[in-house]
């Protein structure tokens, strides 16, 4: 079964991990925001953006269920009153506001269908091919109409459907159509789509199509012959009895037919409802050889397909063709009009032709929404809805209730009107910024930035000095590029990409194939995307079915493609006296890897780029490679309908294997917006048990080998999301034992493997069931070294072997309910418990807002999810959460809620909080906790600082605490909400939160006489603000005050950040300085970094992996300690701890320098570790 297939999407909150990337955006479109399951531009990057809105109106037909089943109450009851209106009362009301609304009533050609002609407008069929004819009806004409809907009549949603497609596709053929106007579709419907009965008996053995003939004349709608007149001449030209599957090939990809090859007995039922077999043979499918045919041909005439027979209740014996409610061929009919080019040739009401490339693409297509109403919508109905929603990514709106079914409309015409206007601007992005150390001093040295322009779809890495003020430089450098190698993953084995690829062929780039461009993936795309050929010469190739974009050099577009969501970080040893290795993504699909170099004009020099080309998007048909065609095009970025596409946008974490052995560098990332899984590669050093060089260090003809370690299943096997966020890296034993009391844990160190974990991500298509996203939200754990085991030596001198290949799954930890709308699991955060140096727990959300503890403590069959705390309803968690160890297997799990992943979250109204939830892991069924089990704390506002209540937490009392965080305001700001990971500032939760608005200037310009297609010009800008807050850990109370604090807790361990300065002696317990829970710069929206200590003396690297609670994060690996070690105390090892703070306002990302206090550790301690904080 073929799965909806998505135009470009994209967008989620993204958590950068180390060096600073502060991303330039110019000039990126987001007109068409919503057209896959993320919006196509960051919410964070539409800030001081220009929209041309068109000067043409939209046409869009309201299909709307006047069905006898609108009859009932909200109930589900005809005969039994809830109280309020009915259904129909309801859309009735629904349909006033939407018409009465100044925002869209005039902005829109408007008209209606109904499934039952309750209304009465069209007595006598449509006007095909009537120039006269015009599509739009005043707004007062149409509330008349909608005064009269009643209810009637059956449910013929698809067969109506034809009808609206037919009626649109006629407005191209009025003397008023122009070229650039867009055509929609909104199916509103209260239960499932049903037809007619088809009576295979007598004179309509030729069968109807469709045949709701209670709506109006019965000449119009039925098929009574050959000749007849049909319900959708337009679709049906040519052969009436075919017309179902236009395009027989396309067809076949959505409803599978009976085989070709050997005459077959299809199960079916006679006029008596008795079963039979009934004979079908190869030469009666219609169209040749097309074997989906839902029309067979017998004799002279036609019968119904039985392989496409069904018996509905409403028809009793009587058999109806599956197509009328089936979503397969509903998702046909919706996609064909929305990807096909619906008017070819000629020339529009301006003059200019209707294949003008600038606007549209040059295509003429219609979109549809589509929205279910009530409790009569099953879950195949749900089905239907969704894969008919083409213009909302496959997302079909649930409405239950007068306010939902208004919000729905809202939401439906507030895109459309997003859609017909093209959007550019400028930004810095959000990103943390992230500070180079040198190890030998502990001091930060360097930071680099990305320069960012989604237009180009270009970064360029400026690499800055640091001052001893911390300071950034005003000048930059820039790595090298000439030295450029690339290894492709195409899905089952990793190659050099270059004109011998095993799999190269136009088709598995998806590029359009001619009799004389067979090679153009050779000769054109694959030497533009390795920058082997000048751009030129590649665009001049006069046989390219492809047009190919020449890249700008000031600064050069060539080098990069844009880094959004993915991490650039740096790590290993020194080498010139910076981190030897720097890593990111870019959404050219590549990963690249730099190593430093001795050349001090370019500190690093890119020594290989990784593409994961087989990665799956929205079905294992579409992937990473067969969208490269699109960032190529010369108006890629530049126009609504070639949009930014995202090809490998996820989070990097990384990993130092400890020094006991040969040490490894490797790094594991997610393809977040990109696609639907996770990769890991080996960056340089040696295997630890093997001793064999690795990644960069191995032989550089060898690459293909030492580099890639493994990518994630795909194919069928694949039922991840998009993998959002980072995954995580982690050591485990499965030769555990955990005590049925928890009173003891054993773990063979001696058998031990390094684990890469994966969440399974969001918004799987093929695992939605109408708006509702099953995705399962469940925990992956894959072996990341091949057949290595980095245990302990052991005493016998037998050391255990470890048998499991690189990317052999270890377990899939499924969360309780996996599938029950989970909507996927977040990031996840690993626990290292007793400080042995393997993994016992991790805890992670899903996008429901249910956290979950995933214990490792006991044997490899016993790991298993249990769920510990569910948010608000409404609320949603995109970000990992901060772990807080409070004592002895006793945790403080903190995140916050809120999403950045759609267009619609720009606007979204819901109140978000942020919690903190007790767990004690001696508790092994931990029961479900709710806000009833939480103590709440209050937050106050004044100007740009916050301040909140400190009311004491009793444990006995209560598991956990929570506060709300900002509604939205009188300013224009939506909710208030946190979509990055928080982080542990000693005993304070530190975390940034975002807002946002849109504000819509009044236009000028105005359209340029004879062609409506000419833009008016609107500004909008679309601004984002945040705060950096600081709240106690305990409670989430204010960290200035004392009242909460609990017994026997120094005060100094509450760390802070001096937002003001206030701070004159230096002493973490200066009784004059000023302490903030939250703190404003009005710099657009907030980011940091820490610059901290630590009291962990086990390192000398620039990193530790293991924060002082037991956390797991990017960094080098402690050596394995039998029985583990005692927990580090909670304390500053130095006094020099710095924050780095900027915004998205800021000029270099940076913008103040702030010093943290917090309680200091006794002398003779050394910091390791400097520490982003998200």
């Amino acid at each position: 079964m073929k799965t909806l297939k998505q135009k470009k999407f994209s967008g989620f909150p993204f958590k950068p991990t180390a060096l600073f990337a502060a991303l330039m955006v110019v000039g990126i479109p987001y007109a068409q925001a919503v057209t896959g399951p993320f919006a196509t531009v960051p919410l964070h990057l539409q800030d001081n953006s220009v929209s041309v809105t068109e000067g043409v109106k939209p046409n869009v037909l309201l299909q709307i269920d006047d069905s006898g089943s609108m009859k009932a109450y909200m109930n589900g009851s005809e005969d039994i009153s809830d109280g309020g209106p009915t259904r129909i009362q309801v859309v009735r009301t629904a349909l006033t506001k939407l018409l009465t609304n100044p925002e869209f009533k005039d902005a829109v050609n408007w008209n209606m269908i109904t499934l039952c002609n309750t209304d009465g407008f069209w007595p006598n069929g449509y006007r095909d091919g009537d120039p006269a004819w015009q599509f739009g009806v005043a707004p007062g004409d149409l509330l008349k109409r909608v005064e009269k809907l009643t209810f009637k009549c059956a449910t013929p949603s698809t067969e109506r459907y034809l009808d609206s497609l037919h009626i649109l596709r006629s407005t191209y053929d009025a003397n008023n159509a122009y070229r650039c106007q867009k055509n929609y579709v909104v199916l509103f419907s209260d239960g499932d789509a049903n037809g007619y009965r088809i009576n295979m008996d007598g004179d309509s053995t030729r069968g109807f199509f469709p045949s709701a003939d209670n709506d109006r004349n019965n000449n119009n709608v039925r098929i009574g012959s050959v000749s007849g007149p049909s319900v959708a001449p337009w679709w049906a030209k040519g052969d009436r009895f075919t017309y179902l599957h236009r395009d027989p090939d396309k067809f076949t990809g959505y409803i599978p037919g009976v085989s070709q090859a050997v005459s077959q007995s299809k199960l079916g039922r006679n006029s008596k409802g008795k079963l039979i077999a009934v004979p079908i043979l190869p030469r009666q499918i219609v169209g040749g050889g097309h074997a989906s045919a839902l029309l067979i041909k017998e004799g002279s005439g036609y019968r119904w397909n039985q392989a496409f027979v069904d018996f509905g209740y409403s028809n009793g014996l009587y058999p109806q063709s599956v197509w009328a409610s089936d979503g397969r061929a509903m998702q046909y009919f919706a996609e064909y009009v929305y990807e096909t080019d619906l008017k070819k040739g000629g020339l529009d009401a301006a003059g200019k032709s209707w294949d003008d490339p600038k606007v549209n693409g040059g295509k003429q297509t219609i979109g549809t929404f589509t929205i279910g109403f009530g409790s009569g919508v099953s879950n195949n109905g749900k089905v239907y809805l969704s894969r008919s929603a083409t213009a909302n990514g496959g997302q079909y709106l649930s409405a239950n209730n007068q306010s939902e079914l208004d919000a729905a409309f809202l939401r439906i015409f507030s895109q459309i009107r997003s859609e017909n206007s093209t959007a550019a601007g400028s930004s810095f992005a959000s990103t943390t910024p992230a500070i180079n150390v040198n190890d030998a001093d502990k001091k930060a040295v360097g930071a680099a930035a990305i320069f960012q322009n989604l237009q180009s779809g270009s970064s360029e890495i400026r690499i800055y000095d640091i001052s001893s003020s911390g300071s950034l430089q005003n000048t930059y450098r820039t790595p090298n590029f000439a030295n450029r190698r690339t290894l492709i993953n195409v899905g089952n084995k990793v190659e050099w990409f270059n004109d011998r690829l095993s799999v190269g062929s136009n088709a598995y780039f998806n590029i359009p194939s001619a009799s004389n461009n067979s090679n153009e993936w050779k000769t054109s795309l694959a030497p533009w995307l390795n920058r082997s050929a000048p751009d030129a010469a590649i665009a001049a190739i006069n046989t390219n079915q492809l047009s190919y974009r020449i890249r700008g050099t000031n600064p050069d577009e060539r080098n990069m493609g844009d880094v959004i969501g993915s991490d650039l970080i740096t790590l290993g040893g020194q080498k010139y006296n910076r981190q030897q290795y720097m890593v990111t993504a870019a959404n050219d699909g590549m990963v690249y890897l730099f190593e430093s170099s001795s050349d001090s004009n370019h500190p690093y020099d890119l020594k290989l780029n990784y593409l994961p080309a087989g990665m799956e998007r929205s079905s294992i048909h579409e992937t990473v490679a067969t969208n490269l065609k699109d960032i190529v095009d010369p108006q890629y970025g530049k126009v609504s309908d070639k949009p930014h596409v995202y090809l490998n946008d996820g989070g990097i974490t990384y990993r130092t294997t400890d020094k006991s052995r040969p040490q490894l560098h490797f790094i594991a990332g997610n393809m977040g917006r990109g696609a639907r899984g996770a990769y890991a590669l080996a960056l340089g050093g040696k295997l630890p048990e093997s001793g064999k060089n690795a990644g960069l260090d191995a032989a550089q003809n060898d690459w293909d080998k030492s580099v890639p370690l493994f990518e994630t299943q795909k194919g069928n096997d694949n039922v991840m999301g998009y993998t959002i966020g980072a995954p995580q890296i982690g050591r485990v034993s499965t030769d555990r034992t955990l005590a049925a009391d928890n009173s003891s844990m054993t773990t063979n160190l001696y058998d031990v493997k390094y684990a890469v974990f994966v969440s399974s991500g969001t918004r799987n298509l093929s695992k939605l069931s109408g708006n509702d996203d099953n995705t399962e939200a469940a925990l992956y754990i894959y072996n990341a070294l091949d057949k290595e085991n980095v245990g302990l030596p052991d005493p016998s001198g037998t050391q255990p072997r470890n048998a499991m290949s690189a990317g052999q799954l270890i377990k899939k930890i499924s969360v309780p309910n996996a599938e029950q709308n989970r909507g996927g699991l977040m990031q996840p955060t690993v626990v290292d418990v007793n400080f042995d140096g393997v993994a016992d727990v991790a805890y992670a959300a899903d996008y429901s807002g249910g956290l979950y503890r995933f214990d490792l403590r006991g044997p490899l069959n016993s790991w298993a999810a249990k769920k510990i705390f569910q948010a608000k309803p409404g609320q949603k968690v995109t970000s990992a959460p901060a772990v807080f160890r409070r004592d002895q297997d006793k945790y403080i799990i903190s995140f916050g809620t809120g999403s950045d992943l759609y267009q619609s979250d720009l606007s979204d109204g819901t109140q978000q909080s942020v919690y903190g939830i007790y767990d004690d892991l001696t508790v092994l069924s931990p029961t479900e906790k709710t806000t009833v089990n939480l103590l709440q704390q209050t937050m106050s506002t004044d100007g740009n600082k916050r301040s909140m209540t400190d009311t004491r937490l009793d444990p006995a009392t209560y598991q956990g605490w929570y506060f709300d965080l900002q509604l939205p305001n009188q300013a224009g700001e939506a909710s208030e909400r946190v979509v990055v990971q928080p982080d542990m500032l000693l005993r304070t939760l530190v975390f940034s939160t975002r807002s946002y608005k849109r504000i819509e200037h009044a236009p000028t310009g105005g359209s340029i006489s004879g062609d409506k297609c000419e833009p008016t010009v609107k500004r909008t800008e679309s601004a984002g603000s945040g705060w950096i807050m600081q709240v106690k850990v305990d409670n989430g109370g204010d960290i200035a005050k004392t009242e909460g604090t609990p017994e026997g807790v120094n005060h100094r361990e509450y760390a802070y950040l001096d937002f003001e300065g206030t701070n004159k002696t230096k002493d973490v317990g200066d009784k004059d300085v000023k302490k903030y829970t939250g703190f404003s710069y009005n710099a657009g929206l907030p980011n940091y970094a820490l610059l901290l200590g630590s009291s962990n003396d086990s390192l000398t690297g620039s990193q530790s992996s293991t924060t002082i609670f037991g956390a797991h994060r990017s960094g080098e690996d402690d050596v394995l300690r039998a029985g583990g070690k005692p927990a580090p105390s909670i304390c500053f090892s130095g006094v020099n701890n710095t924050a780095y703070i900027g915004g998205t306002k800021g000029t270099q990302g940076v913008h103040s320098v702030v010093k943290a206090y917090g309680k200091i550790c006794q002398a003779g301690l050394r910091r390791i570790s400097w520490r982003e904080i998200f």
